[in-house]
Parts: C-alpha cells; sequence; structure tokens
C-alpha cells in the first residue's frame, strides 16, 4: 500500500488493508498492477458520491446507482439505508441517527 500513500500522479481518498479509493483509473497507471492474478488489485466499483468516516466505515452511491455501505462488525438495518442515500443525495439534509434497540 506504500506505492499509494503520496504519489503525485493521483489523488488517494482512502485506503485500508486490501482496498483503495483514488481519483484515476489505475490501470491507466500501473497496468501490471490490475488483473485477475492473485495479489493483482481489481475495480470492485466506481463511486459517484462517497463518504469516508474512518476505518472500514465508509458507503456511497456507484455510477449504476447502487448503494453500497462497508460498515465492519455491524448489521445493516433498512432504515439505515434510507437515511442514508436521503443525506447522499439531498445536500441540505440532515441525519437523525437512532440508536438500534436490542
Amino acid at each position: 500500500m506504500s506505492l499509494f500513500k503520496n504519489n503525485p500522479l493521483f489523488k488517494l481518498y482512502y485506503s485500508d488493508t486490501d482496498s483503495i479509493f483514488i481519483d484515476v483509473n489505475l490501470e491507466t497507471i500501473y497496468p501490471e498492477l490490475v488483473g485477475k492474478i492473485l495479489g493483482q488489485l481489481k475495480l470492485e466499483n466506481i463511486f459517484n458520491k462517497v463518504l469516508f468516516l474512518g476505518a472500514k466505515l465508509y458507503g456511497g452511491i456507484t455510477n449504476l446507482n447502487e448503494i453500497i455501505l462497508k460498515i465492519k462488525g455491524i448489521n445493516i438495518k433498512i432504515w439505515y439505508l434510507l437515511n442514508f442515500y436521503k443525506v447522499m443525495t439531498e445536500s441540505s439534509s440532515l441525519i437523525y441517527i437512532v440508536p438500534l434497540k436490542h
């Protein structure tokens, strides 16, 4: 992952142990890093909007209008999905988070 930190060829928005979010197509810069061989990277999603809140805690809307949320260790309920979508699509929205009851 050190190749992606402070690289002048692109902006790095987020990284963790197995993923990166950058502003360019990695295959055009480092074609040898992208592929199906063990150890190579693969493009999983292209986001139109994305919100990073912490390590393994992010979500966004893809170029195919799919909502993708990554929240390590939490079961996501539909209310959170709908509220997240509202915040991502309406720039002036407020979000009210209600704690889950177990």
